[in-house]
């Protein structure tokens, strides 16, 4: 996607003025009032401008907000990481971890706060611009398809935000008083008016008319998408099956997953380990991967275990709860992509520099925690001067690095690593230089041998599936894939009571991950397979905090304990239990911005202050 299409619309709207966002991560808040630039009937004129508008709110869901001292983000792969799976318990995001207050979730009852007041902006952002679009586009001049097909668009791209909305700002469906619960605004006409709080039950209602109307619209157009970062019939049917899924309604859970699914096909496991920056038959909706869009605050930048976020301020990449990977399967391929313990055996004879010594170098107190995560570039272990044989973690985390790249890594390496063959090179979690601390053979990309590896910041559990583009790190990052879509079948079909049904589905991911498998669960053991794989299958695309959220299931972060290998892998003062009833049950604070200048909202319907508490800790 191109700059000036993304332009067109600077998407003027209550709360999501950017120039107010906020200062900093701090509670000081810019108050500008908003103002409104779009003119629909002018800007949709024709279909043909009117295709341009609907392309721009997908470049809006991956480009970069904020600047000029305001925090700044980038679109849907940072919302994912930051508010779904940071917020979780399987994906240990170091950007979060970094600050104990924010990852236990203590700013939540704070409107004025960051964290509450990025997903509104930017989930209203894509909501303006598609009613800017829906109010014009019947009366565009052009083709009857074409403005059938565009407004199915918008309809889709609305529902998609409607949906985040729920996930971060309604209580769950079973605790919202059969939806009768007041959450969010609920806009369907481009302006700034002042509209009162909508109850759970009027956005549910909304959510199902526009996906019914998209699909039929879809079909009556005979139109197809031209790119992954557009909607079509496939995008709105998953979407269907996600909104259903948050209303319990598993029958059309069910139905739109099994839709969705129609013409793409789960990945195999060559694809599996590709780097998920490319696009494949699993991916059905996407970013798109131009540079231009992001540049260093792509997802890939920022949490692709070669981005350059990582590299140059040295937060780690993301790393695997080991509660998670420790109830996986020994034979489950998907453990490949996490650098834990159990790799020491992988990697030794791959180097003439020796081996890595036995699993006591987890044990050590010279493992830093100081960044939330467990840092295991840190310390003693890092000690250059061990004879060889004894080498300690500095080799096992780059040579590791080395093995995975050579030998289960089958994307392009000089893709992701670039075509710089001195400085700024992207290798997972480790540089080759002149002046390094550990010299090791190349891996198999022209870099001058004799080189030497210095190992950055490396979580315990550090993950290998995310790659990108270098040097930008863009990629074209799932929004959702096949994957998700027979996830979602599965667990509907289980609670809609057809246990065959959901095995089938289970087995259709699980046969290509396990060796050998076969499901022989009933009951709740079925459920909590199903529930296990999709923590897994899906692991850093954005569903852990809101699946826990709708499982009405704690969110439990483990801390390291020293000598312990069975321990968790963050800092005591990030590990925490957080039970579904405490932070409001689950809900961002609705942003002061929107309160300030919408004065219909009645406050009085939202949450307390007191609702918000204080995590617990973990035994």
């Amino acid at each position: 996607m191109k700059k000036n299409i993304r332009n067109i619309l600077s998407g003027g709207l209550l709360g999501v003025a950017m120039a107010g966002m906020l200062t900093g991560c701090s509670e000081n808040y810019l108050n500008v009032a908003p103002e409104t630039d779009i003119n629909s009937e002018s800007v949709v004129a024709t279909t043909k401008a009117a295709r341009l508008l609907v392309r721009g709110i997908a470049s809006a869901m991956n480009t970069q907000y904020g600047g000029a001292g305001a925090q700044i983000y980038s679109g849907e792969g940072y919302v994912n990481a930051q508010y779904n799976d940071g917020n979780g318990m399987d994906f240990l995001n170091g950007y979060v971890l970094r600050s104990a207050e924010v990852a236990n979730w203590d700013p939540w009852g704070n409107n004025r706060y960051y964290c509450v007041i990025i997903p509104w902006n930017y989930c209203y952002n894509i909501i303006m611009r598609s009613n800017a679009v829906l109010d014009g586009i019947d009366n565009a001049e052009g083709p009857e398809a074409e403005r059938k097909f565009i407004k199915a668009q918008a309809l889709t791209f609305r529902a998609h935000a409607y949906i985040k909305l729920l996930q971060w700002y309604a209580p769950r469906w079973e605790d919202s008083n059969n939806g009768e619960t007041y959450c969010i605004v609920l806009r369907t006409k481009q302006n700034t008016e002042e509209l009162p709080l909508s109850t759970m039950k009027e956005v549910k209602d909304q959510l199902y008319n526009d996906l019914n109307l998209a699909i039929q619209l879809y079909d009556e157009s005979g139109l197809t998408r031209d790119y992954k970062w557009e909607t079509d019939k496939s995008v709105a049917c998953g979407l269907y099956s996600r909104a259903a899924l948050i209303f319990h309604d598993w029958d059309v859970a069910q139905q739109m997953a099994a839709e969705a699914q129609k013409g793409y096909q789960v990945m195999d496991n060559n694809t599996l380990f590709a780097g998920f920056y490319k696009d494949n038959n699993d991916f059905i909706w996407e970013t798109g991967a131009e540079a231009s869009d992001v540049y260093y605050w792509s997802f890939g930048s920022q949490f692709a275990c070669n981005g350059a976020y990582p590299q140059a301020w040295q937060y780690g990449a993301g790393a695997i709860s080991m509660a998670l990977y420790n109830q996986l399967d020994p034979n489950d391929v998907r453990r490949k992509w996490f650098l834990t313990p159990d790799k020491i055996g992988t990697i030794q004879g791959v180097t003439n520099q020796g081996k890595v010594d036995n699993t006591s170098c987890f044990k050590a107190s010279f493992i830093n925690s100081a960044k939330g995560i467990i840092d295991i570039a840190s310390g003693d272990a890092y000690d250059r001067k061990k004879p060889a044989g004894t080498t300690g973690l500095v080799n096992y985390i780059a040579f590791y690095g080395k093995y995975y790249m050579e030998n289960i890594f089958t994307g392009s390496l000089p893709e992701v690593m670039g075509a710089n063959t001195g400085q700024g090179i992207y290798a997972a979690y480790f540089t080759q230089g002149s002046a390094s601390d550990l010299q090791s053979y190349p891996v198999k990309f022209p870099i001058a041998t004799g080189t030497y590896a210095a190992v950055q910041t490396t979580p315990l559990g550090a993950q290998y599936k995310f790659w990108s583009y270098a040097p930008y790190g863009t990629s074209n990052y799932p929004i959702f894939r096949c994957a998700e879509m027979v996830l979602n079948e599965a667990e509907a079909a289980y609670m809609a009571g057809s246990e065959t049904v959901a095995k089938a589905c289970l087995e259709k991911i699980n046969k290509l991950r396990i060796p050998g498998y076969t499901c022989t669960t009933s009951g709740q053991a079925l459920l909590d397979e199903i529930r296990l794989c999709r923590r897994i299958e899906l692991w850093g695309e954005g569903q852990s905090w809101s699946d826990l959220k709708r499982w009405n299931l704690p969110c439990v972060r483990y801390a390291w304990k020293e000598g312990d290998l069975n321990s968790g892998n963050v800092s005591v003062g990030c590990s925490m239990i957080r039970q579904p009833h405490e932070q409001a049950g689950w809900r961002l604070s609705v942003p002061y911005s929107e309160i300030d200048f919408n004065k219909a909202i009645d406050e009085s319907l939202l949450p307390s202050t007191a609702e918000y508490t204080k995590a617990q800790k973990p035994e």
